[in-house]
């Protein structure tokens, strides 16, 4: 893909993606591997670079509220707002 001229002009405007997906992969792995206080954390570095993750929030709360309860959840949120 990169080898196509529009497709190089393309990824070359792509500012902060690269990093914002760099630190949701790392979010979605420490969910995966039940640490939802440090997905959390990378959540809202993600977050910080760019506003479209926040349409990913209301699932992965959900996730957190399923599988760990609400005191996670509430610690969670204490987290995301914070920061």
């Amino acid at each position: 893909m990169l080898g196509n001229k529009e497709s190089r002009g393309y990824y070359s405007t792509m500012y902060n993606d690269e990093i914002m997906m760099l630190y949701l992969l790392v979010a979605v792995y420490y969910a995966v591997k039940s640490k939802p206080i440090v997905a959390s954390v990378f959540l809202t570095l993600s977050l910080s670079v760019k506003a479209g993750v926040i349409l990913l929030i209301p699932g992965f709360l959900g996730s957190i509220q399923l599988n760990h309860g609400t005191i996670k959840l509430i610690t969670c949120l204490i987290i995301i707002v914070g920061f």
